[in-house]
């Protein structure tokens, strides 16, 4: 007998919870390493401060860093949280734990997470120290 295959583009496991926790924190995971590291690797190779060029240079930086890295942390609580009630709940877990429920979660956390830090963009920025009058040093999260 001869069998046949079907070839499919989709991913397989697109459709289970846990593709979306893992693939919203790897999105957030790549964000805060983006936002993190490039500004020190271009500072030490070109000794341009990113986040002192615009004042608001500095508080996109400082946002999209904060909000990224506590996104990764709250979907890890997310899945934690999946886990625990799979373990605790086995029988109920199909209706408690859905792949809609996972998406609702990865989609509303980085929005909660983005709303918490939001005040980041009125309480944070470049800061010009002054002494006697005269600006001394422009002074950022990186190079305070």
């Amino acid at each position: 007998m001869c069998r046949q295959h079907r070839y499919t583009t989709k991913l397989s496991g697109t459709n289970s919870k846990v593709f979306f926790h893992i693939l919203a924190i790897a999105i957030a995971d790549t964000m805060t390493v983006y936002w993190g590291l490039i500004p020190f690797v271009i500072y030490y190779f070109t000794s341009v401060d990113l986040w002192s060029l615009h004042p608001w240079s500095c508080r996109v930086v400082i946002f999209t860093l904060f909000t990224s890295a506590d996104s990764a942390i709250w979907l890890l609580v997310a899945i934690t949280g999946d886990r625990f009630i799979s373990l605790i709940f086995p029988l109920r877990r199909k209706e408690m734990c859905t792949p809609r429920q996972a998406l609702i979660v990865a989609i509303s956390l980085p929005t909660l997470a983005a709303l918490k830090n939001f005040h980041l963009f009125f309480t944070r920025g470049r800061q010009v120290i002054q002494q006697d009058g005269v600006p001394e040093k422009v002074s950022s999260l990186l190079f305070a």
